[in-house]
């Protein structure tokens, strides 16, 4: 008998290909290709999720990039905030609702002025507009106006200029004041000034920081979003100290700016009783935990020149500026409403130390419909 053997391990190793010898080089571009398309992909992804609340951006749009952003064209005595005659015969208010400049007969006009508090950017229930609905309802009429002239960072100087430029104009029946921390804050600034511009001379307040932002990898990347959110992580980390909130105690020492704050409110009421208009003043609510004082205020740029007051302190100098509008409503004959009494202790009603959620927005409109029926102010 013939044994025949198979050596197989040797013929299957005599098949096999040699195996292929990536370079370097094309692992590298390799890696480039699958970063690039990762990156995009992420672009994308970011973008579509800009088109929905609360951004609400178009595909295409860069609103991210300080170098894309075009500023708005400066504007006499707005340098930013409500242009109210982007339409030739109409009040634009600060949503972009539209209100007639010449006021219909029998309708009452309301005007809200404020900071954010009354801006409501971010809320879902912005307090002027459903002011208006609430009273149209309760009052079975469609007569009833209420015009947003609220903008972020509005302090009593930016009221001043919107009474006597605009509110004057348009024939308005009454006007509601409701600010206080923006004026506040303005004591914190290094070296008051009575026209506050010890605070909004920074450049925070002013047109975009285009000189900070301008280097070759911003130049090259100003068209991504995804590079603009990693810029502003980075930014966060605060290794140049710019975000670090400071903090002291002011003892007995007075508050320079609050005598200007009460006589900037006396200005606005005693503008508005010359022409007939009536003013209701409004406390402004705050919630008291220091975790959300430090929410809201521990992304600020300008930290670094601010010197916060110890929480304590804070919250004595904010219900002497609610004092202070107080004293200011009685010694000009305006009406005055304790909008903070009514709302402090729920802390569902605020999402940070002075701005509301929707229930405590409703809650602040209920105690203004009820305080404006109550006293038949609406005639």
């Amino acid at each position: 008998m013939t044994e025949h053997t198979t050596d197989q391990p040797a013929a299957a190793e005599a098949t096999l290909p040699a195996p292929v010898q990536i370079s370097s080089g094309r692992k590298l571009l390799f890696l480039l290709v699958i970063c690039a398309i990762g990156y995009l992909g992420l672009e994308c992804a970011v973008r579509v999720r800009d088109m929905f609340p609360p951004r609400r951006a178009g595909f295409f749009d860069n609103q991210r990039s300080p170098l894309r952003r075009t500023p708005d064209a400066v504007v006499p005595f707005r340098i930013f905030g409500v242009r109210p005659y982007t339409t030739d015969g109409m009040i634009t208010s600060r949503h972009g609702d539209k209100f007639p400049l010449r006021k219909p007969d029998g309708v009452f006009r309301i005007v809200c002025l404020g900071g954010s508090t009354t801006e409501c950017r971010d809320s879902g229930v912005r307090y002027p507009e459903e002011l208006q609905r609430v009273l149209r309802q309760r009052l079975g009429r469609d007569t009833i106006e209420v015009i947003n002239l609220g903008n972020s960072a509005y302090a009593t100087p930016h009221l001043l200029i919107h009474m006597e430029l605009d509110v004057l104009s348009w024939d308005a029946d009454l006007v509601i004041v409701m600010e206080n921390i923006n004026d506040l804050l303005v004591n914190y600034f290094p070296g008051f000034k009575p026209d506050y511009t010890n605070a909004y001379g920074d450049p925070y307040f002013s047109l975009p920081d285009f000189a900070r932002h301008f280097n070759i990898v911003s130049a090259l990347m100003q068209y991504s979003q995804v590079y603009w959110i990693l810029l502003d992580r980075y930014d966060k980390l605060n290794f140049d100290g710019r975000y670090t909130m400071h903090r002291e105690s002011w003892g007995d020492r007075p508050l320079p700016a609050r005598d200007t704050y009460k006589r900037n409110l006396r200005s606005i009421a005693r503008l508005a009783a010359a022409d007939g208009v009536g003013v209701l003043f409004s406390s402004q609510p705050l919630d008291p935990r220091e975790e959300f004082f430090d929410r809201h205020n521990r992304w600020k740029p300008y930290n670094w020149k601010v010197r916060y007051p110890l929480h304590a302190e804070f919250l004595q100098q904010h219900a002497s500026y609610n004092q202070a509008m107080r004293e200011a409503a009685e010694e000009s004959g305006a009406l005055f409403i304790d909008s903070a009494a009514a709302l402090c202790d729920r802390p569902e009603f605020f999402v940070d130390h002075v701005h509301y959620s929707d229930d405590g927005v409703r809650a602040l409109v209920r105690g203004f419909a009820d305080f404006l029926i109550e006293r038949g102010v609406l005639k």
